[in-house]
């Protein structure tokens, strides 16, 4: 399952860079996976974090923030 979500975050970076907003991954030291949208500095960034990539929700969750952002 790696290699698919590889892929969706490559896609999220891609999508993320042409609409001009940053993406950031940040890891807090736990198995927490998860993705938002912040403003930071007046600036729309993107955050990622990937504690677990065993997690089986972690597909699920990268596919539907795909799908949003790419509305």
């Amino acid at each position: 399952m790696t290699g698919e979500i590889n892929i969706k975050l490559e896609e999220i970076v891609r999508i993320c860079g042409k609409n001009g907003i940053k993406v950031a991954f940040t890891q807090h030291g736990d198995q927490r996976n998860c993705i938002e949208e912040t403003i930071e500095m007046g600036e729309r960034v993107v955050q990622i974090q990937i504690g677990n990539k065993d997690d089986e929700n972690l597909f699920d969750l990268l596919s539907e923030f795909l799908k949003g952002i790419k509305v």
